[in-house]
């Protein structure tokens, strides 16, 4: 197996596994990504870059970056 597949699956980096993705992710609901990036703002960061590269289609791309500007955005506005 080529050693870049354990990046997708977890496989044997647990940096990759689901639940250490969860808690070092921007992954969540509007309130959980809120929640995370007040801790950096708390630690004294005042940018954060929007990316994503993942398995989601282009459509989920959009809808995923308008929840973001429309409901993470302006609380740190």
């Amino acid at each position: 197996m080529d050693e870049g597949a354990h990046v997708y699956s977890g496989g044997k980096r647990p940096e990759f596994a689901a639940e250490s993705l969860h808690q070092t992710a921007m992954i969540g609901t509007p309130d959980e990504v809120s929640e995370r990036i007040q801790r950096y703002q708390d630690m004294g960061y005042d940018e954060y870059s929007y990316w994503t590269d993942n398995g989601m289609t282009h459509e989920e791309k959009k809808r995923s970056l308008q929840l973001f500007v429309d409901e993470v955005v302006p609380r740190f506005a």
